[in-house]
């Protein structure tokens, strides 16, 4: 069960949504754009693959996020000589 402030203040309300631990770094990942899952993974070491599907969720149900369908990976191309 997730704490809350129970205030009616902004600031206590964003912190409701943003001040469990890993969501401030989350937050930071997706500044820099759109991200998969894999990336976010990757990027942050140590978090679990649960837990950063609980805080995805989350973000998508106090609507800090929705999720995108990003075009896929190309693969690299090989020079040729």
């Amino acid at each position: 069960m997730r704490r809350s402030y129970e205030q009616t203040c902004f600031i206590a309300r964003a912190l409701d949504v943003l001040g469990e631990r890993w969501t401030l770094l989350i937050v930071r990942e997706l500044v820099l754009g759109p991200r998969r899952y894999s990336d976010l993974l990757s990027a942050l070491p140590g978090m679990g693959i649960s837990l950063l599907a609980a805080r995805l969720k989350h973000f998508e149900q106090h609507d800090v996020l929705r999720p995108t369908t990003l075009p896929p990976v190309r693969a690299a191309s090989r020079p040729t000589n």
